[in-house]
């Protein structure tokens, strides 16, 4: 998956679920995006196992533990033209999780962007340790219930 912080774009790491012969769109863009997972993908995505990877990004310094979910580049892109805010969001690291995550999940489409949009940036306005701790515990809820996409 490859995303952007400011001019830098990087390849966010991920173990992979899907066969090699996946179309290169989002999931949720795909017809049936199931039949694409391997017999064990579906188990990683739902444990969200398949972003452990991630932590080498952060310490590499690419990444934060919390900020703002990155999108694919080329999507963002065409957001950074249509949802009001959007840029905004691209102040601060991105985030293995983050408040729009743990809210909406995963956006689809401009409407579920620009209120993502808006979330991360009452987090950007907002960030301090009890935000922070919330999104946290909100995480791991999320990925010992396995109720992750």
């Amino acid at each position: 998956k490859r995303i952007g912080k400011g001019n830098v774009i990087f390849e966010m790491p991920k173990f992979r679920t899907m066969h090699v012969d996946t179309p290169a769109l989002p999931s949720h863009l795909m017809a049936n995006p199931d039949a694409y997972l391997f017999s064990f993908g579906s188990f990683l995505r739902q444990y969200s196992i398949d972003e452990f990877p991630q932590l080498f990004s952060i310490l590499k310094g690419e990444m934060s533990l919390i900020g703002p979910r990155p999108d694919y580049y080329i999507h963002a892109l065409e957001y950074l033209k249509s949802v009001k805010g959007y840029r905004d969001r691209h102040d601060i690291r991105p985030g293995i999780t983050g408040l729009s995550q743990i809210r909406l999940g995963y956006a689809e489409g401009l409407e579920a962007t620009a209120k993502k949009a808006s979330i991360d940036n009452y987090y950007i306005q907002n960030v301090g340790y009890i935000i922070e701790l919330k999104i946290i515990i909100n995480t791991i809820i999320t990925i010992i219930r396995g109720i992750g996409k």
